[in-house]
């Protein structure tokens, strides 16, 4: 049996894996103190949404340029940017102005912005033939990794000593990863001399068979415009989830903040687990279209379910909600990052990687702030939920007439 991973990949992906982590872990740490945050700075839903907001702006404006960039620039400098930067963030919103918080969100998200481009381009010079959707798998599993770890240590730590533990142990962690991962060899060297065996013929020849190479030197292929798109719609859901699910917890569920906490505990948990199964589907050769409907279809229901949990008061319901969530909306990115490595040429991954992130994160940036205008002044959050139903209907739509699309043109 071939195993997930072998150990000379296992220190790379790690890397990988950390990378995609260390951009969120603001906006997650944002998410699951909110309640105090709220209250201590004074703060009302639509400015509590600003900070998440503010960070995806960041991170989109940041991704026209930082795509372009990371086909061109050393590896371990793009690594700096990303954990120095997501560092920096932290020691700035330990400034107690929404201002700084404000500040920090964008240097976050400038920060977060290389993670993709980055990232990719490494799995697709080390990666080895039939491994890259378990590398894509594992590394984009960091983003549920740092969720999980936000909701299981800092609703804690901000309660026994405030915010700035919070950021003072972040920045101690990030700045740790980064000595960690700048000590790497394969990295240093751009050489894993890691190749499949025998063993796994199977999956290269279904990797083989998927790629399909750029259709010119200068036009990046249609898939990854419908990417784009497709992360818009699915990350306002996903972001305006990620940043209020916690808040709805305590506020329409009555949850204590360690016990809101739980919230982001299960849906990374569950996001974690989710991604590597989905890239393991694209893997062994799964259609896009039909993974990204599923996906689709599935995180509408979960947003459903939220949605009745408001309506309801019902505890069960919003457990079943964010289950759903973390299984579904929380697997969007590891697909269309797999279409980005899998369609596009080597030389253009970075650009292409850029420009699903652009859509992403304007996603990201849209969905808190069009949740904390539904939420503000409303007796609670159902209106909210039924708005992230209606950017998942519209992922479904998409991918339903590309679908059609493609039946007539063939």
């Amino acid at each position: 049996m071939v195993p997930i991973l072998r150990a000379r990949e296992a220190g790379v992906v790690a890397v990988l894996t950390s990378l995609m982590g260390a951009g969120p872990l603001l906006v997650y740490a944002y998410s699951v103190t909110g309640p105090l945050l709220i209250k201590e700075l004074g703060l009302s839903a639509v400015e509590f949404g600003l900070l998440t907001t503010t960070c995806y702006l960041g991170a989109g404006f940041g991704s026209m340029v930082m795509g372009h960039v990371s086909d061109s620039i050393a590896t371990r400098i793009q690594l700096v940017m990303i954990f120095g930067g997501s560092a920096t963030a932290f020691a700035l919103s330990a400034i107690p102005l929404f201002v700084m918080l404000l500040v920090a969100s964008v240097i976050s998200g400038i920060a977060q912005s290389m993670s993709n481009p980055a990232t990719n381009r490494i799995v697709v010079d080390l990666a080895p033939r039939g491994r890259t959707g378990v590398w894509i798998g594992m590394k984009q599993s960091g983003v549920q990794i740092s969720q999980l770890t936000a909701g299981i240590v800092f609703p804690l730590l901000a309660v026994r000593a405030g915010w700035n533990a919070v950021a003072a142990t972040s920045v101690i962690l990030l700045l740790g990863l980064m000595a960690l991962s700048l000590r790497n060899t394969a990295l240093r060297s751009g050489n894993l001399e890691c190749h499949a065996p025998d063993a796994n013929r199977v999956m290269l020849a279904l990797d083989a068979a998927n790629y399909t190479p750029s259709v010119s030197e200068d036009r990046l292929p249609f898939v990854v415009w419908i990417c784009a798109v497709f992360a818009f719609f699915s990350g306002m859901g996903l972001a305006g989830t990620n940043a209020y699910l916690p808040l709805f917890a305590t506020q329409d569920m009555h949850f204590t903040i360690v016990g809101a906490g739980y919230t982001a505990i299960i849906a990374g948990g569950v996001g974690v687990l989710a991604r590597i199964f989905w890239s393991s589907r694209m893997t062994r050769g799964g259609s896009p279209t039909g993974i990204l409907m599923t996906l689709a279809i599935g995180a509408l229901s979960g947003a459903a379910a939220l949605g009745l949990a408001a309506r309801l008061a019902s505890p069960a319901l919003l457990w079943a909600g964010t289950v759903i969530h973390g299984a579904t909306a929380l697997g969007v990115s590891v697909v269309t990052m797999g279409v980005v490595v899998r369609y596009v040429a080597r030389a253009k991954v970075g650009r292409a990687s850029g420009i699903v992130a652009v859509g992403m994160y304007f996603g990201f940036a849209a969905g808190p702030t069009i949740m904390g205008i539904f939420v503000d002044g409303a007796p609670n959050f159902e209106y909210a939920w039924i708005a992230m139903m209606v950017a998942y209907l519209l992922c479904a739509l998409l991918v339903g007439l590309f679908a059609l699309q493609r039946r007539n043109n063939d």
